[in-house]
């Protein structure tokens, strides 16, 4: 029994697998000094211990000198990144991989400072770690440095001589500096544009719903991002893009503002997740949908009925061995969105039942073993009682037996009987009970029965007178019980009826 049981401990600790494995991650800003009028970047890095496949922080920036002009994603290209916070996941990384790169351009001198906060990450086997690490850098704007000076030769002509003289003078003349990389005019519609620190600020009306965008650039300079743009209610971002053909890029931020008063669409026009079934309604805002419980992570595909929308939440979707709900976002200006709400449902495979049959086929013979073993005690407990039942009985029918008195000596036992002979006359039989007590108290304990049988050895008195003096012999039968093994036996004695 006890080999049965340990055999299914051990194939239950087989069925179970586990890891002990302890990981851990490290963050580091690295930024690029800069010329003032010139674009630099912060970038963040993580060096995982047991690879890294989502991570999870905010983002902060304090400082002069430098304004945030866009961020990009790293190695973990899925998931959300703003200017304020991160949710970002993808493939395994085991090396150190580049989260984000944070562009900016630069209108004075200062120092501007990127702290970084990570406070969740999923390490290469998907094991979710809530955390607390961070790291800063900071971004160094110089000044201009000092132009050197340049000569020129000009001639002048002397009139009145007969040959002209050509005369040589020195002026310093300082150098042109290059054309940076700015608009030199936009255009939003028919309303008023205001610049800030690099930044452009629009506001339209409530019911304006596209406007127009247009831009122009130094010589030389190319820009993207011009045209109609659908607006939501709130603040919408329009980025252009300026290239000056020589590797030196700039973005500038548009924000053109809606008020509240108009509406916007941000419903989804297609929903769906790979390897899921999932009937997607716009107007349904709540699904559940059910995954094999071995599935690490899925992908969500969103596509919004407006191409300006901003969608939060789709992509890549790792799951926990816990609860999982994907929330996808639609936003249309920072003051109209729709989110849908995902529940993912992992359903057991087929490991988990055979785990669950066999912890309670484990339990069932755990009882099974225990009612056993009380049934055993049981049955031993009653076998003991009935034998010592049997026992009491049997002396009290040997205590309840009748005496004879044969010729003035008593014979006991149970049905006891003096068989005489022909010839012998008895004087007299008698019940003697004052010497009961004494009777049985010689008797030897194990022995349980006794049965006179006859009366031998006996011959006839030729007087009454001497029958009172005649000690007949009995033959009794005796029963004994061996008090550790049961066994029964019985014998047959001769002994004096006065014995």
């Amino acid at each position: 029994m006890r080999k049965t049981i340990l055999s299914i401990l051990v194939a239950l600790l087989v069925l179970i697998p586990f890891s002990a494995k302890a990981s851990s991650v490290s963050l580091s800003v690295n930024c690029k000094e800069v010329i003032v009028g010139n674009n630099s970047s912060c970038t963040v890095y993580a060096t995982p211990t047991n690879g890294i496949t989502a991570a999870k922080g905010t983002i902060s920036i304090s400082g002069s000198g430098a304004t945030r002009t866009g961020i990009n994603k790293g190695g973990l290209s899925q998931g959300d990144l703003d200017a304020s916070s991160f949710e970002l996941f993808g493939d395994v990384s085991n090396s150190k991989i580049t989260l984000f790169t944070i562009n900016f351009s630069t209108q004075s001198v200062g120092e501007t400072t990127v702290t970084v906060k990570l406070s969740f990450f999923s390490d290469g086997d998907y094991e979710d770690n809530n955390v607390s690490i961070s790291a800063s850098g900071k971004l160094t704007v110089k000044p201009q440095p000092t132009a050197a000076a340049t000569t020129t030769t000009t001639r002048k002509t002397v009139a009145g001589q007969t040959q002209a003289t050509m005369a040589t003078t020195r002026e310093t003349v300082p150098t042109t500096q290059a054309n940076l990389l700015k608009l030199t005019s936009i255009k939003v519609g028919d309303f008023q544009v205001v610049e800030n620190n690099g930044v452009y600020y629009v506001t339209v009306n409530p019911d304006t719903e596209v406007v127009d965008v247009q831009a122009t650039v130094p010589d030389g300079v190319s820009i993207t991002g011009l045209g109609q743009r659908q607006l939501g209610v709130g603040t919408n971002s329009v980025n252009l893009t300026l290239n000056n053909g020589a590797g030196g890029t700039a973005i500038i931020s548009v924000l053109i503002t809606r008020p509240e008063g108009g509406d916007s669409n941000t419903l989804l026009k297609e929903l769906d997740i790979i390897d899921a079934d999932l009937k997607f309604d716009p107007n349904t805002k709540e699904y559940t949908v059910t995954v094999p419980y071995t599935t690490k992570e899925l992908y969500i595909l969103a596509v919004p009925y407006s191409e300006d929308a901003k969608i939060k939440g789709d992509g890549k979707f790792v799951l926990s061995d816990k609860e999982n709900n994907a929330y996808v976002t639609v936003s249309f200006g920072d003051k109209s969105s729709t989110t849908y709400t995902i529940h993912i449902v992992k359903k057991y495979n087929g490991l988990i039942p055979i785990i669950i049959l066999s912890i309670g086929l484990f339990t069932a013979l755990v009882v099974m073993c225990y009612f056993m073993y009380k049934y055993d005690l049981t049955k031993k407990a009653l076998k003991n009682k009935d034998i010592a039942n049997k026992a009491t009985h049997e002396r009290k029918l040997e205590d309840q037996g009748p005496k004879l008195n044969i010729n003035g000596s008593s014979v006991t036992g149970i049905g006891a009987r003096v068989v005489k002979p022909q010839s012998v006359g008895v004087a007299a039989i008698a019940t003697n009970e004052e010497k009961k007590e004494d009777m049985v108290n010689e008797m030897p304990s194990k022995i349980v029965e006794s049965h006179p049988t006859s009366v031998v050895g006996m011959t006839p008195p030729k007087e009454e007178e001497e029958v009172s003096n005649v000690s007949p012999q009995v033959k009794v039968v005796k029963k004994i019980v061996n008090p550790t093994t049961g066994e029964v036996r019985f014998i047959t004695v001769t002994k004096n009826a006065d014995e």
